[in-house]
Formats: structure tokens, C-alpha cells, sequence
């Protein structure tokens, strides 16, 4: 069974970007069907992209969020508030 690894140990370089830039395309289109309000798939899915377009673990996009959006996004989410 292959080693699971994490975002952080993981070598970028391996990923295939094709796949990545599908992906990215996918919740885009996602994300216009219904801006307003996504499911929760759909904003775990944007957060996975934003991680998989940054060049390395450390440097992916992280967002403060606080008050009712980050609430409403968390609960979209499927996170605790």
C-alpha cells in the first residue's frame, strides 16, 4: 500500500497540472452556477483549489475570515462555526 502524504510533504512537481487546471475549471463552473450559494462540496472544493495552484504548501492563499460570512461559509462548509 502506497504512503499517504501530506500537503505539506508532498512533492508539486509530481502533480499533474492538467489534471489540477480541469479541476480549477470544474469549480469555477461550480461556483457561477450557484455564486450566491454554493454547496458544500463546492467551497471544500475552492479551498482545495486555491491549495493545489499555490507553488508550495506554505505559500498557498489563506483567508482571515470573521463575522456573519465566515459563519455562513464555514456552515456551507460543513466546518464548525
Amino acid at each position: 500500500m502506497a504512503k499517504r502524504l501530506l500537503l505539506a510533504e508532498q512533492d508539486r512537481s509530481r502533480w499533474d497540472r492538467t489534471a489540477v487546471v480541469a479541476g480549477v475549471e470544474l469549480v469555477g463552473r461550480a461556483l457561477r452556477h450557484a455564486p450566491d450559494h454554493p454547496d458544500r462540496y463546492v467551497v471544500q472544493a475552492a479551498i482545495a483549489a486555491c491549495h493545489a495552484l499555490a507553488p508550495a504548501y506554505d505559500r498557498a492563499l489563506t483567508l482571515e475570515l470573521s463575522g456573519p460570512q465566515a459563519a455562513h461559509l464555514r456552515s456551507r462548509a460543513g466546518l464548525p462555526a
